[in-house]
């Protein structure tokens, strides 16, 4: 963000003295009402411009997480959001989002903690597997889908028992509270701490927070139950899109950057980043096992609206309310989110969506996992995208039966929410998520005429559609035309007038 240029705000606030440059100085002579005499101007120090800054963002990746997150805006009237895509290997931000009040410098993915609710259950279990103080197929006793612990009732639609890596799949805030009882209070901090939340995650701009992790000795007896399944925790965005990068990864929590190398103002090379290691958080084995169980989520859990019909997705919605100091806990205000990363058995991107204050439907697996559905589709449609071609084709889903995947417009879709007493939305422990509707995945042709040749190309990506005869010139229409129902993964075919000095 630049004013009065002077960076102020993101990259150009952290380089602005590397970006700025240096004006340069002349003396010139006039007469004597003040007119400059020609020829007499002297040149005391030419100007200097200034360096470059190389971004690790993909320009289309980019492209297709702003329109992805612009339509879900829109379609949920939610009053804000972000969407991450990270590369879990070297910590690159390939695209970076964030929206709120309609302002798309709010740079929220840092800079507004929240509580995640669900999205950190898969980091519970990964610490009692780290600990070796559960196996994923040991068994918990839900009973009637009540537990109260230390004076609270925490409620969910589960009952009887199931296994630990069920109790994942299906987000049970009981089976994640009563299977994180045996850790102690100081292997659950430092988990947590150790997966990167409570700390700075060291990007490279100005205005980034910690969020919240208290420390145990300012834990409530509540406090072990809550921070299992994502309440009396506050994460940002980013930290969130790291710490399932370290899943994808082989448990190892890497430094994000959005800084490939800088340069100065002849192009030579002043600094090159390379990928930092911050810590190996969890073995590769639990990283798997954790992993493999987040593949249920999106196959047959919670996640199922973030299914692809190529690749298997790992991944986890979560759906919390909405906490501020003034008021406590807003009524009917909530944050829904879902991380997911594909391929699932080598993953190479994560996506991060969460959205602020939807209205109508609110879970994080009905309003959230859609986008980052979308999301992949596009980046797989998109030809020019960081993706490696070669080990997506050894990815590929082997299915004899067509997958039904649902469309990311029924958002609007009302879900009944839980009816809970007055003493339990005093203590939130997080919401259920039922399946959402599974409609088709027919999505109508934009109306692209007109439009620059590389923003129709984007449009068309980030719906999932794939585009032939994209070059320079004035875009008439597409073949089919605009308005045609067609598949996700369907080729366009666009109409384009040369220009006369092509």
């Amino acid at each position: 963000l630049v004013r009065d240029n002077t960076g102020s705000g993101g990259v150009e606030q952290a380089f602005q003295e590397l970006l700025s440059g240096h004006p340069g100085q002349v003396v010139v002579a006039r007469d004597n009402v003040g007119r400059e005499i020609p020829g007499e101007r002297i040149l005391v120090e030419p100007p200097r411009p200034g360096g470059e800054v190389v971004l690790t963002l993909d320009m289309d990746l980019q492209e297709i997480a702003l329109e992805a997150l612009k339509e879900a805006i829109e379609r949920t009237e939610a009053r804000g959001g972000d969407v991450l895509i990270t590369d879990p290997h070297t910590g690159e931000v390939l695209a970076f989002v964030s929206i709120f009040d309609g302002r798309f410098a709010s740079l929220s993915a840092i800079n507004t903690p929240f509580e995640p609710g669900s999205t950190l259950k898969p980091f519970t279990v990964a610490g009692l597997l780290k600990h070796d103080i559960i196996a994923l197929d040991d068994t918990i006793d839900v009973a009637d889908g009540d537990w109260t612990f230390a004076g609270r009732t925490i409620t969910r639609h589960h009952q009887g028992r199931m296994t630990v890596a069920d109790a994942l799949r299906v987000s049970s805030n009981v089976g994640i509270a009563q299977a994180a009882q045996p850790m102690t209070r100081a292997q659950q901090y430092e988990n947590l701490r150790d997966f990167g939340f409570g700390g700075l995650t060291g990007i490279e701009i100005p205005g980034e927070v910690r969020g919240t992790l208290r420390r145990p000795d300012l834990w409530t007896g509540q406090s072990p139950a809550s921070l299992a399944i994502g309440y009396e925790v506050s994460v940002t965005s980013l930290q969130m899109a790291m710490a399932y990068g370290a899943l994808a990864n082989g448990g190892r929590l890497m430094q994000p950057r959005l800084v490939r190398e800088i340069r100065n103002s002849d192009g030579t090379v002043l600094e090159r980043f390379e990928p930092r290691v911050i810590r190996q958080v969890i073995s590769p084995r639990v990283a798997s096992s954790v992993s493999r169980v987040l593949e249920d989520v999106v196959e047959d859990g919670t996640g199922k609206s973030a299914r692809l019909g190529s690749f298997r997705v790992a991944g986890k919605s979560g759906t919390s309310r909405l906490y501020s100091a003034d008021v406590g806990y807003e009524a009917g205000a909530y944050f829904s989110s879902f991380v997911g990363y594909f391929p699932a058995e080598a993953p190479q991107l994560v996506v991060f969506v969460k959205l602020d204050r939807p209205e109508g439907a609110y879970y994080g697996g009905a309003v959230a996992a859609p986008v980052t559905r979308a999301t992949m589709e596009a980046a797989l449609a998109a030809r020019a995208t960081p993706l490696d071609r070669a080990a997506l084709l050894n990815a590929t889903r082997v299915s004899t039966t067509p997958v039904a995947r649902p469309a990311a417009l029924f958002a609007s879709v009302p879900i009944t929410a839980p009816v809970s007493s007055a003493k339990d939305m005093a203590f939130p422990v997080g919401l259920p998520t039922d399946e959402s509707p599974r409609l088709g995945s027919v999505v109508p042709i934009p109306d692209v005429s007109g439009l620059p040749s590389r923003v129709a190309v984007r449009r068309l990506h980030a719906l999932g559609l794939r585009v032939s005869r994209a070059r320079p010139g004035e875009i008439l229409g597409t073949e089919p035309a605009a308005g045609t129902h067609v598949l996700r993964g369907d080729t366009i075919r666009l109409k384009v007038r040369r220009r006369i000095d092509d």
